[in-house]
């Protein structure tokens, strides 16, 4: 398994919830900081902050559905 397929395989696993929503949405968006933090929002808050992040240097990353 390479590494990029590894990076995917865990962020499919670790995405559950919107950061922003709470536990109630489910999150489609992971969101890989420059400094190593990791975000994930549902599509609405992924739009929203989406300009932004690309700014920062953010990685984002669209789970398929």
């Amino acid at each position: 398994m390479d590494e990029q397929t590894e990076f995917y395989d865990l962020a499919d696993k670790s995405m559950t919830y919107c950061d922003r929503c709470g536990k109630g949405t489910t999150a489609l968006i992971y969101v890989a900081m420059p400094a190593g933090n990791e975000l994930k929002y549902c599509a609405h808050h992924a739009g929203r902050y989406r300009a932004n992040l690309n700014l920062l240097g953010a990685f984002l990353y669209e789970l398929s559905a």
